[in-house]
């Protein structure tokens, strides 16, 4: 007995018309219920107070009787074992999205996933295709606004575009390069390419005029994106499935689910019999397994996320598979909990592209440290008594963590002596999780410091981490590095921070030395002489006095530079021997660093008798040249009388 089409809602073909995308532009889906029982020929008319009111009835011409040869035909060539082994072995490039739409000031994600054995050479995103095309993503540097959403895969290339904009509209295409001889890239794959819709949000008021200037088929960001595009959508793919002559009607403001339905005409008697070998064919064993050979799923292994980010787990899966749902799990085996699940919208996960069948990439904003773990793409069959697994993903191993700033050191104000003891604070913030450790070195000796002190940081989940250690400076010091080092787990090398003691330490000048000199001829010029040694750094003042009073005559060159990092200096004074300054007393005073002087002195004697001669007594031939002769000579005949009378007494 034929069903009416209440009937139809029962036996499931209404729910069958709320199915996922893919299995809505299939035209076949009337056949599971020709095969419970639909005789031919037969006309359906559509109830009004049915699911389906709103729908025309499908008409189709009388088909020839060969119909049952030819579906027969069909099934066995499309079901023969081994031809799902017949498809293109090593690299694929999968490019799931087929359309996109986006509200502007989202953010866009895109999906790119390929498989291993390509050839060496870089993954890029590029708008359009042809000479004007635009690379929007490069893996050796892209805009602030594109981001990889896997940063450390080279199987995922899915990319994030934030704060889409209307002139993001457009294709975009996932391109794998190789690499030549030359060191060039050449084209090797592209793939099929995602045309993205940019939706703007307008007021109601500017709404109501583009609907009376343009009808109910509005235009957004160049695209028309309308009722009326998806109606036209199911209507074309609803010709390419069924044989002419037939008819079809939409309503133009209507979405694809209100077109009204096909109305058929008498099929040949040879239907019926058609559609009992095709159930016979299709529900034999193994034919389920067959039909999906050729089923993927692709997910990546590993992914990092900051606490308080949005974590993207990325999942798509190939045509063919067969029906049931897919679901995100979160660990594998009894304990596992579920983090997406299509029937369920209170699932914490997000489809970030809610119409595709290929693309089961969640969303999971505000990632805490709990949500660490490993993550399961799973795609369930539907059978008669449940969902049952068919297969899943490796798993995404997720880890919620945050890499440690660049730390800080901070020393004291001010300079410190030798034999002073020194603090330094190395700091690093924003780290997650807590543990961290800091190792300190004095040049390549370990130091020990005081217990890092790690606090929580004014962020969700991060900490901050201070360390101080204590140093007793020495002078030879000045060469020396202090080094602070932090290790975390996400670090693959440690951070460091390097600071010069010398930038911190104060060597006062050893001594201050004025050489003395005796009595001095009248009117001779005298210089006195002032060395300034071993001080650290090399800015040092030194001033002149003059019976204590400063003057201005001094010669002081720049410091010296010595082999162990100290500084010199020697300042010269000229004075003329008169009467007037016999006696004075000169003094050096040198000033380190604005510390306490430093000072030495030597007195001025002028001879003013003018006396000279070998015998004179007189203080004025102590400093003529005629003294010193006298003085040798007098050495000289003395050491002659000491040789000779030696050697007698030896006689």
């Amino acid at each position: 007995m034929a069903q009416t089409p209440r009937e139809w809602e029962a036996s499931g073909l209404a729910q069958g018309n709320a199915e996922e995308y893919g299995e809505r532009q299939n035209p076949n889906r009337f056949l599971p219920l020709w095969q419970k029982g639909f005789p031919g020929p037969h006309q359906l008319e559509a109830h009004r107070d049915t699911a389906w009111r709103t729908m025309k009835p499908l008409a189709m011409a009388p088909v020839t009787q060969a119909l049952p040869l030819a579906c027969l035909l069909l099934l066995l060539l499309g079901s023969a074992p081994g031809a799902d082994a017949q498809a293109v072995q090593g690299f694929q490039l999968h490019q799931p999205q087929k359309e996109v739409s986006v509200m502007a000031g989202e953010t866009l994600t895109l999906i790119c996933t390929v498989t291993g054995g390509g050839p060496l050479g870089p993954v890029k995103w590029l708008k359009g295709w042809g000479s004007g095309s635009e690379t929007i993503y490069d893996q050796k540097g892209s805009s602030s606004r594109v981001t990889r959403a896997v940063n450390e895969s080279n199987t995922d290339f899915t990319i994030l575009i934030r704060d889409v904009r209307p002139e993001d509209a457009g294709t975009y295409y996932c391109v794998k390069f190789r690499k030549t001889a030359s060191d060039d890239v050449e084209l090797y794959q592209r793939g099929e390419g995602t045309e993205v819709v940019v939706v703007v949000v307008q007021d109601e008021d500017e709404d109501k005029e583009e609907e009376e200037e343009h009808g109910s088929c509005n235009l957004h960001a160049g695209k028309w994106r309308s009722p009326c595009e998806d109606t036209r959508w199911s209507v074309e793919r609803v010709q390419e499935g069924f044989a002419e002559p037939h008819q079809l009607e939409a309503h133009q403001a209507a979405p694809w689910r209100t077109m009204k339905p096909l109305a058929m005409a008498p099929v040949t008697q040879a239907l019926p019999l058609a559609c009992l070998l095709l159930l016979l064919l299709g529900s034999a064993p193994g034919a389920d397994a067959q039909a999906g050979q050729g089923f993927e799923l692709h997910q990546p292994q590993k992914i990092s996320v900051m606490p308080g980010e949005t974590l993207t787990l990325s999942c798509t899966v190939t045509e063919g598979g067969p029906l049931g749902p897919v679901k995100w799990l979160k660990i594998w085996g009894s304990g596992n909990e579920t983090i997406y699940d299509q029937k369920d919208p209170s699932s914490r996960g997000m489809r970030a592209v809610n119409d595709s069948s290929t693309d089961f990439t969640i969303l999971i904003k505000d990632v805490h440290p709990k949500d660490a773990g490993t993550y399961y793409c799973v795609k369930f069959r539907k059978t008669a008594t449940g969902d049952e697994l068919y297969r899943r993903g490796n798993g995404t191993v997720v880890l919620v963590q945050a890499r440690p700033s660049n730390p800080t050191l901070t020393r004291p104000k001010y300079r410190v002596q030798p034999g002073k003891k020194a603090s330094f604070t190395c700091k690093t913030w924003g780290f997650f999780p807590s543990d961290i450790n800091v190792k300190w070195y004095k040049d390549k000796t370990l130091i020990q410091p005081q217990l890092p002190n790690v606090t929580p940081g004014p962020s969700k989940f991060t900490y901050n981490m201070s360390s101080t250690v204590t140093v007793t400076l020495q002078k030879d010091d000045i060469r020396s590095e202090l080094t602070c080092q932090v290790l975390h787990t996400t670090l693959t090398a440690p951070l460091t921070r390097s600071y010069h003691l010398r930038q911190i330490l104060r060597v006062p000048p050893s001594k201050v030395v004025v050489q003395p000199l005796g009595p001095v001829g009248l009117n001779e010029t005298v210089s006195f002489t002032c060395y300034v040694q071993g001080f650290y750094p090399g800015s040092v003042t030194v001033t002149w006095l003059e019976n204590g009073k400063e003057i201005k005559t001094a010669s002081t060159p720049r410091p010296i530079e010595t082999p162990e990092g100290l500084f010199e200096l020697r300042s010269t004074v000229v004075v003329q021997a008169v009467p007037e300054k016999n006696i004075s007393v000169f003094t050096c005073r040198a000033v380190h660093e604005g510390q306490d002087p430093l000072s030495s002195s030597a007195t001025l004697w002028v001879d003013a008798s003018g006396q000279q001669g070998c015998s004179s007594g007189g203080a004025h031939l102590l400093s003529s040249p005629g003294l010193w002769l006298c003085m040798l000579l007098d050495k000289a005949i003395l050491g002659l009388v000491l040789f000779f009378l030696f050697k007698r007494w030896q006689a």
